[in-house]
Parts: C-alpha cells; sequence; structure tokens
C-alpha cells in the first residue's frame, strides 16, 4: 500500500482533560480525513497553548441534530456560517461537541426514543427525513468542518485537503456481501405453489413472459428437480469470475423451523455442501444471526459455534436476521459473544447512512465508558431498497438509485457496504439484480479496493489503535 502523506495535515490543540469519547470521536476523523497519515503517521497535538499556535476549541454540550438542511453540505462557506467562529489571535471556536454528536449519531443513542417498525427496529425515517440520517454521512461532513475551522486559523482557506488511500493506492474501499436467508426450496409444495401464484400474479399483470418464466421453473423443479433457490453455487461462481472477494452470512439453525429463523438447518448435507464451498472458494463467511436470538448472549454464542464446527474455522463477522439491533446493547453483546466485526447498522426498507458515516469504527461502550473490540461496517445499500415496490425493474433502473449513496462514498474516500441476497439470481423472478451487481462491479473496479469485511476491519482498526493523540 502506498501511503497518503500530507506534510500540512491538521493538528489540534486538544485540553488536558479531554472526555474519553471526545478522543474518541477525533481519532475516527483522523482516520477517516487522513490527518494521521503526517510523515510519522500519527495525529500530532501541539503540546504547549501558545497563543501564537493556530489551534480549535469546540463548544461543549451542543449537538448538530437541530442545525442539518441541505445547506450544510452546499459549501464550504455554509459550513463556516453554520458551525465556526473566529475568535481572533489564531483560536477558531467550532459549535459542536464532538463527544455528544458521536453518542447520538454514530453509536445510535439518539434513536433510543425513536419509533420503531413491526420487527422492533428504528423505523425507517423515509426519503423526506433529515440529510445525516439517510442522504448524506452527516459525521464526516462535520470532519469537514473542523478542517475549515483548522484552515481559518492558519489563514488557508481553500485549500482542499487530500482523502485517505485504501490498499492498492484507492480512493475508496467497496464491500460485497451475500445474506443467505434461503438455501434451497423448501418444502418443495410451499415453493411450488408460491411460483404457481407468482405466475398468475404476473399474467395478470400482463407479464407472459415473466409468468411463463415462473411456470416453467416450477416444472422443472417438480418434475426434474432442479431447484430455482439453490443459488449460492451461482453467487460463488459468478464473484470468482468477476474476480472479487466477498462477505457470505450464513443462518445458524440446528434444524428448520420457525420461517423467519431457520429455512435451512447447518446438519443438512446441502448447507454444509454451501458453507464449505464458499470457504474453499476463498470468500469469508460470516453470521447470520438469528430473528430472535439477536440480545442473547448465549444464543449468539451457541450459534457462531455451530457456524464454526461446520465451516472447521473460527467465524468473528456478524450481521443480524432482518438487521434486528439494539442502539444501546447490541455492539456491547456481540463482543462479549466474541465477534469482531459487525455489519448489522444499516436502514429498511430504505438505504443511507444510519450511523452517519461511510467509514467502520470502533465501537465504544457508553455503559462501561470504554472501547470495545468489535468494529462496525455500516452497511449503506440493501439491493431489495433500490426498489421495494417492483421487482422487475431493470439492472439500469437499480444502478440509476444506487448512483447518489455511491457518489457519496467517494467523495469522502469511506467504505461502500453492500448487499445483494443470493436470491436475487432466482433470474426468472429477479430479472434486474444480477446485471445490476455485475455493472456496479465494472463501474468500481477501476477506484474501490475491493475486500471482505473482515479485511477492511483489519486496515481500519490498525490505523486506529495506532493514531496517537498527544495533549497539551
Amino acid at each position: 500500500m502506498t501511503p497518503n502523506t500530507h506534510a500540512s495535515a491538521p493538528s489540534w490543540h486538544l485540553p488536558k482533560e479531554i472526555d474519553p469519547l471526545v478522543e474518541w470521536s477525533w481519532r475516527h476523523w483522523a482516520v477517516g480525513r487522513g490527518w494521521n497519515r503526517s510523515s510519522k503517521g500519527v495525529l500530532l497535538c501541539p503540546p504547549h497553548a501558545s497563543e501564537s499556535i493556530p489551534r480549535v476549541e469546540y463548544s461543549p454540550g451542543r449537538s448538530v441534530a437541530s442545525s442539518v438542511s441541505e445547506e450544510l453540505f452546499s459549501g464550504a462557506e455554509t459550513i463556516r456560517r453554520a458551525f465556526i467562529e473566529d475568535a481572533g489571535r489564531g483560536i477558531v471556536r467550532v459549535n459542536v461537541d464532538p463527544g455528544l454528536v458521536w453518542k447520538q449519531l454514530v453509536n445510535l443513542e439518539g434513536e433510543a426514543a425513536a419509533p420503531t417498525d413491526s420487527h422492533e427496529r428504528t423505523a425507517w425515517p423515509g426519503e423526506g427525513a433529515s440529510p445525516g440520517s439517510t442522504r448524506f454521512p452527516l459525521y464526516d461532513c462535520l470532519a469537514l468542518v473542523m478542517e475549515e475551522a483548522w484552515r481559518l486559523s492558519r489563514g488557508e482557506l481553500g485549500r482542499q485537503h487530500a482523502l485517505p488511500s485504501w490498499p492498492g493506492d484507492k480512493l475508496m474501499a467497496l464491500t460485497l456481501t451475500h445474506d443467505v436467508d434461503v438455501i434451497d426450496g423448501y418444502p418443495k409444495w410451499q415453493r411450488l405453489a408460491k411460483s404457481m401464484v407468482v405466475g398468475i400474479q404476473n399474467l395478470i399483470r400482463g407479464r407472459v413472459d415473466m409468468a411463463t418464466g415462473e411456470w416453467v421453473r416450477a416444472i422443472q423443479w417438480g418434475v426434474l428437480g432442479k431447484d430455482p433457490f439453490a443459488t449460492v453455487p451461482d453467487v460463488l461462481e459468478d464473484d470468482r469470475r468477476l474476480g472479487v472477494n466477498s462477505t457470505f452470512f450464513f443462518l445458524s439453525a440446528a434444524q428448520r423451523g420457525e420461517r423467519r429463523d431457520c429455512s435451512y438447518g447447518l446438519g443438512e448435507p446441502y448447507a454444509r455442501k454451501c458453507i464449505r464451498g464458499v470457504r474453499d472458494g476463498g470468500m469469508e463467511v460470516g453470521l447470520h444471526g438469528s430473528y430472535r436470538g439477536f440480545d442473547n448472549v448465549k444464543e449468539l454464542q451457541d450459534q457462531r459455534l455451530r457456524l464454526e464446527q461446520v465451516l472447521e474455522r473460527p467465524v468473528g463477522t456478524y450481521r443480524n436476521h432482518f438487521l434486528r439491533f439494539r442502539p444501546r446493547t447490541s455492539f456491547a453483546l456481540l463482543a462479549e459473544a466474541g465477534f469482531r466485526v459487525d455489519s448489522t447498522v444499516g436502514w429498511s426498507p430504505g438505504n443511507g447512512f444510519r450511523a452517519g458515516t461511510c467509514f467502520p469504527f470502533v465501537t465504544w461502550s457508553s455503559g462501561k465508558k470504554e472501547a470495545s473490540n468489535l468494529v462496525e461496517v455500516p452497511l449503506i445499500i440493501m439491493e431489495g431498497n433500490l426498489d421495494p415496490r417492483e421487482r422487475f425493474a431493470t439492472g439500469e433502473d437499480l444502478l440509476g438509485k444506487s448512483c447518489r449513496f455511491i457518489d457519496e462514498v467517494r467523495r469522502f474516500g469511506g467504505v461502500l457496504n453492500v448487499v445483494w441476497h443470493n436470491d436475487r439470481w432466482y433470474h426468472e423472478r429477479w430479472p434486474g439484480f444480477v446485471p445490476a451487481y455485475v455493472k456496479l462491479v465494472d463501474m468500481m473496479r477501476p477506484e474501490a479496493w475491493f475486500c471482505t469485511l473482515r479485511d477492511v476491519a483489519a486496515v481500519w482498526e490498525k490505523r486506529f489503535r495506532e493514531t496517537v493523540t498527544v495533549k497539551a
């Protein structure tokens, strides 16, 4: 990897008695914006408080939730008017509290009183919500506020700071993931009946070709035994053909059971074959935690151990089924259960920047007031959310709806974390999704580092741990 070094990376004056969470927030900004990659690879804070040294102060106790608007992201001048005050003598005050922003936004504590949906998840705020919660990575935008303050203190306004580099000297990273909710058609008579019903619905809508496709698949399955839902080998073959490493999440039920939790059992020969095939294909295997067991440490540990027995290697990466997650407790529970990487924090049924950032982050336990060993890689795009009402969208339409999120991640040099469920490889039912997936890979290839969740978390955590703060 070619490091991105900058002689003029910002240096900050931080007080001795700084809140640990505020320092935590600064360190994440330092890694995300590349401030930590000075000639020595550390974030340098001047060790003295001389008034001749440009420095930035912040106003404790203020959040930014009430200040967010579309105009905030329209340019540096708007940012300065909204948040930055020149106090003279080289001192610039920023009207935002980094620690409070971290707790409310990144650590998701601002969601504690938010309404929930039928799955007991924080309800998606919708397309008309504030831009920080869906359309823009607000926390990353505040790093730009800090940069503007630093430039103002030095009289260097207008000078842009370079984005961080990823391995291969890429300016952003792309993590491709697959949630394996259905590994085959079970029980056969239910799937056959559903295929017939879907075919009739398509016929009523005038989609004769779609109806015919459903019925042909049903006949192939019923007569020839060709299962249209057995798509894991197809996903693996496409990823290998495209030359990408991806992360597959498997459920870990002992046997089939409740519809939302146990659509396949790890004791079944075909399930074990799929899991080991993904492993042997060089991909990462993670646990897709159960719908009902996501807030129980013992259940999480049991699920992890069952999957490890089949995989014959450790499992440290996690994403919960239905993206069920409790803002105040889930990070700590996952760390206690032995996981090192999580990728559950995302929206459903919409897409966007739920944690306000397009970067991974080392999670913080507000209860213990200390860091955990868990790295969160926020989920930005779920393929089904690109067009939840119309399953027959074309690949071009689906890819077009993802471009605004791609543009934001590109702007900050972050991680575009996407999930494409394996059942989208059932082409007759979901004809536009695999072409959109291939187009996404081809479009991102020149500028993105393709990696697994485990790999990107390792790079981020190493940079974060190596970031040193020298306080006044």
